[in-house]
């Protein structure tokens, strides 16, 4: 067993409270530790969930109507002409499906 004196030399205060005291900071340093780690997990899962579900800030029809304004600022600003005009119909789609006894085609049309 080691002497009191021994125990002062490790680095310990004096007697066995100081140990128990050692123990119970080491107890509560793993706590903390382990309710940050879980703390930190809780909120990355929130954050992917939210970016999951929402993937992006602004619809593409927003997206392309904010790019095609900076566009023309951006050409009158360099002297450039006018862009021409986009066609009222931007994209066509035609889609062949069959199930069971009946056959057929989709159309889709984007505006």
């Amino acid at each position: 067993m080691r002497s009191t004196s021994s125990i002062a030399r490790a680095g310990c205060a004096s007697g066995p409270s100081s140990i128990r005291t050692a123990s119970i900071s080491a107890i509560g340093d793993h706590v903390a530790s382990r309710a940050s780690a879980i703390g930190l997990g809780s909120v990355a899962v929130g954050v992917g969930t939210f970016h999951y579900q929402h993937p992006q800030p602004i619809g593409e029809d927003d997206a392309r109507a904010l790019a095609d304004a900076y566009n023309q600022r951006l050409r009158r600003r360099l002297g450039l002409p006018p862009a021409p005009r986009r066609a009222l119909l931007r994209d066509v789609t035609l889609t062949p499906y069959a199930a069971g006894r009946a056959a057929g085609a989709v159309v889709g049309a984007r505006f």
